[in-house]
C-alpha cells in the first residue's frame, strides 16, 4: 500500500467512524411510557437511562441534529411535544399541545417532523421548535404505535403487527404485510444503518427482532431485558457538508498524487 493512500484511509476513518458507531444504538422508552432506554441493536441488550417524569410518554423520535423527541401526555386527547435528556432521561415540553392524543413521532432527513393521531387517524406535519401541528389526511389507521423512516424515505406505520407505508402529501395508507415469525405485540419500529427494519414489543421481557419488511417475517436478535418496550429510534448522522468537503479533498489529493507518478 502506497504512503499516499495509507494517509486518505486513516483520513477517511477518522471521518466516518463517528457517524457508523452512532448508528448501533437505538433509543425508545419502556416501562409503559414512564421511563427512556437504550438497546444494542446487534445483541438486544438494554439499558434503563432513567425517568421522563410524565405517562403515557411513549414515542421516541430524532431529529436531524440527534436531540431526542417524545409526546407526553400523549391520551389526554392534547398531547405535548417534548424533548428528552439523553443523560437522564427526562422530558422537556414543548408549546401548548398538539390538539390531539398521538404517540407516534418521527422526523425525516429533510428535519421535517410527524405524527399520527392516535384517535383522529390523521397525518401531521409538527414544527418542532413550537410543538404545533398541521393536519395532511387521513391514514386510515387508528391507534398508531409507531413511525419509521426507511433509506429511501418512505414512512411506515404499525399497529397490531400490521406494517404499512404513509404517502407524506396525502397522509393515505398502504397495508404492506403482517409481521410474523415470533415478534408479538409490536409497538416499537425502526430502522437501523443498513436500512434493515428492527421492532421490539410492548411485553414484559421485550425482545429485539430484525424484519423483512416486504414480507414481515421477523428473526430474533435478543432479550432486551425491558419491560413495555414502546417507540423506538436509531440516530444516524448525516455529514455536515465540512466533512463531506474534506473527504472531496482527500480523493483529489489522492488523485494528483497518483499522476504525479505516472
Amino acid at each position: 500500500m502506497t504512503r499516499t493512500k495509507s494517509t486518505f484511509l486513516a483520513l477517511a476513518a477518522v471521518l466516518l467512524t463517528p457517524m457508523v458507531a452512532n448508528a448501533d444504538t437505538i433509543w425508545l422508552t419502556h416501562g409503559d411510557g414512564t421511563r427512556v432506554g437504550t438497546v444494542d441493536s446487534s445483541t438486544g441488550a438494554g439499558t434503563d437511562v432513567g425517568a421522563q417524569g410524565f405517562s403515557q410518554s411513549w414515542a421516541a423520535a430524532f431529529g436531524t441534529d440527534g436531540t431526542l423527541y417524545t409526546t407526553v401526555n400523549g391520551f389526554s386527547g392534547n398531547a405535548r411535544l417534548a424533548t428528552v435528556d439523553q443523560s437522564t432521561g427526562a422530558a422537556t415540553v414543548i408549546g401548548s399541545g398538539l390538539g390531539t392524543s398521538m404517540i407516534s413521532l418521527e422526523v425525516s432527513s429533510s428535519g421535517q417532523m410527524y405524527g399520527v393521531g392516535y384517535n383522529d387517524q390523521i397525518l401531521y406535519s409538527i414544527d418542532s421548535a413550537t410543538g404545533a401541528a398541521t393536519a395532511i389526511g387521513s391514514t386510515g389507521i387508528g391507534a398508531m404505535m409507531d413511525l419509521a423512516f426507511d433509506a429511501s424515505g418512505t414512512l411506515w406505520g404499525t399497529v397490531s403487527n400490521r406494517l404499512s407505508t404513509i404517502d407524506l402529501l396525502t397522509g393515505a395508507s398502504t397495508f404492506v404485510a403482517t409481521i410474523t415469525g415470533g415478534a408479538s405485540n409490536v409497538m416499537s419500529l425502526m430502522f437501523d444503518s443498513s436500512d434493515t427494519m428492527l421492532v421490539s414489543e410492548y411485553l414484559n421481557g421485550a425482545r429485539l427482532f430484525s424484519v423483512d419488511s416486504s414480507t414481515g417475517i421477523s428473526s430474533l436478535i435478543g432479550a432486551t431485558g425491558l419491560n413495555i418496550v414502546h417507540g423506538g429510534d436509531i440516530y444516524i448522522a448525516v455529514p455536515e457538508p465540512g466533512t463531506l468537503a474534506l473527504f472531496g479533498i482527500g480523493l483529489f489529493g489522492m488523485g494528483l498524487a497518483r499522476r504525479k507518478k505516472v
